[in-house]
């Protein structure tokens, strides 16, 4: 349960700090079949699909262990279950974003199309 409750305030700090740059948060714990994403945000003709993963020390060798090849997969076609559902934002650009929060949350890593 503390892991699931440090996790959603991960992910609440995300938001934030999208906001914060302009984004619109469109959707939070998007859930379908395929998987789930933890946020989606939108900024002008962009449409960003973010995970979000509460380390204690991280690098840019984490990634492969954060998002391997099957996790990458299952965002894809969620992110494709997503567009079924909101036709209107299919033109906009699509980018696959990895947000690091340090496990106090006073450091944040956005690494834009990590995937």
């Amino acid at each position: 349960m503390l892991h699931y409750l440090k996790g959603r305030k991960g992910e609440e700090k995300a938001a934030e700090y999208l906001r914060e740059k302009g984004f619109d948060i469109l959707a939070c714990n998007f859930l379908c079949p395929a998987g789930e994403i933890d946020i989606i945000a939108g900024k002008q003709d962009l449409l960003v699909f973010v995970e979000v993963k509460c380390w204690e020390v991280f690098t840019a060798e984490d990634l492969q262990y954060a998002v391997n090849g099957n996790k990458q997969n299952r965002i894809r076609r969620a992110a494709e279950h997503y567009l079924v559902k909101n036709r209107n934002l299919r033109q906009r650009r699509l980018r696959f974003d990895l947000i690091f929060l340090s496990r106090r949350m006073e450091k944040l890593d956005h690494w834009e199309n990590a995937f």
